[in-house]
């Protein structure tokens, strides 16, 4: 909407709103990238770990960490789309389209 305002109206002040929106959305989008990433990386460690060594009770344990670390809980939106940088791009996207249809 703030895109529309300025073309049209030559509202200046809406280009502060645009660029705190983006921010924002940069920011959390980013954040929730950096713990999937984390999130892979403790899977790894946890993959790699030299579970034989332990006795069978801990190996029991060390299955059930496993398993909940293979299923992860990331960030979602509240449509029900992942956090991600990914998400970030679709959105940046999907607003540089509709703004190009209005214009036209």
């Amino acid at each position: 909407m703030c895109l529309i305002s300025i073309v049209f109206s030559k509202w200046y002040a809406a280009f502060g709103f645009i660029i705190a929106a983006l921010f924002q959305l940069f920011i959390t989008c980013m954040l929730g990238t950096m713990i999937e990433i984390q999130n892979d990386l403790l899977l790894r460690h946890i993959w790699n770990f030299p579970w034989y060594l332990m006795k069978v009770p801990e190996q029991k344990q060390y299955m059930l960490l496993l398993m909940k670390a293979q299923n992860p809980n990331n960030f979602v939106f509240d449509i029900g789309g992942p956090l991600n940088m990914e998400t970030f791009t679709k959105i940046i996207n999907t607003i540089y389209s509709v703004f190009m249809i209005f214009l036209s």
